[in-house]
């Protein structure tokens, strides 16, 4: 089951959490990535080039938006043209580099939900105060 993902975050984070993972694990596709900054920051152009990136994707078994913060701009923006369209998508708020290494290495032949319910997992647990150690 291919699964796709986009990448949408304030500045160019979610271009250089790729290019990290790319590192780790090589050249991936079936991804996207959004970004605003102070260039390209009005509601129009997010709508238009969100639409634009999905149509690149190949989403016949859904897609996984995951953005850098609940409630913020990318997020509404995401959520309001993914029910829309009425595609199978899931929206996670909150990115960090080991839920994209687990994505990349664990997406095929496992549900949506699946992934999705394990991304936000790798996302908590990986997170660490090692003064607790």
């Amino acid at each position: 089951m291919k699964i796709a993902i986009l990448l949408c975050t304030h500045g160019r984070l979610s271009i250089y959490l790729m290019k990290s993972l790319e590192i780790i694990l090589g050249k991936q596709n079936n991804f996207s990535c959004i970004y605003l900054d102070s260039d390209n920051d009005s509601n129009k152009y997010i709508n238009n080039i969100f639409v634009k990136k999905i149509e690149e994707l190949n989403i016949k078994n859904g897609i996984i938006c995951v953005t850098d913060i609940f409630g913020g701009s990318l997020f509404n923006i995401s959520y309001n043209i993914l029910k829309e369209k009425k595609y199978k998508f899931s929206i996670i708020s909150g990115i960090n580099l080991p839920m994209l290494i687990d994505f990349f290495m664990n997406k095929n032949n496992k549900s949506i939900k699946t992934i999705t319910k394990s991304l936000i997992e790798i996302g908590k647990n990986s997170i660490k105060n090692i003064n607790n150690f």
